[in-house]
């Protein structure tokens, strides 16, 4: 997830009506920073445990709710959050044996079946999420 940020996090925050707090600001930048979606015990762990618990979910929803962050469900029964912060639309492939997650670009090839789906069922599609789970090359090396 190579992202190029061109504003200061401290101003996307306050864009998105939130106060720029020190703790903010760190949850911003670590989902920002991550390679890959992250958990709330990774994120936490990023942050060094320095942030209550409860204040970490609560920022983590208000950013999921002003779509600075998303949530993903992976069915690993686990939450992972991803910035949006100049973020291409993209999808994921994820390892079933370690939960290693990548990003895949797989849209282009499919908008035509989705206005084939939108004409024929629906009259208007809002979103889509595709989600690819396999086995990385890690995990088949040690097979």
């Amino acid at each position: 997830m190579k992202k190029t940020g061109k504003s200061p996090l401290n101003e996307i925050l306050r864009e998105a009506g939130f106060r720029a707090t020190p703790g903010k600001i760190a949850i911003l930048e670590a989902l920002f920073k991550a390679d890959q979606p992250l958990t709330i015990a990774e994120i936490s762990k990023k942050l060094k445990n320095n942030l209550d618990q409860t204040t970490l979910y609560r920022t983590i929803q208000s950013f999921v709710e002003e779509k600075i962050a998303r949530a993903l469900n992976f069915n690993d029964r686990s939450i992972r959050y991803e910035s949006l912060i100049d973020a291409p639309h993209h999808h994921h492939v994820i390892c079933k044996k370690c939960n290693y997650v990548e990003d895949v670009d797989i849209c282009g090839a499919n908008l035509e079946k989705l206005a084939l789906v939108k004409s024929k069922s629906f009259k208007a599609i809002e979103s889509h999420a595709v989600e690819l789970f396999g086995t990385c090359n890690n995990c088949l090396k040690k097979n």
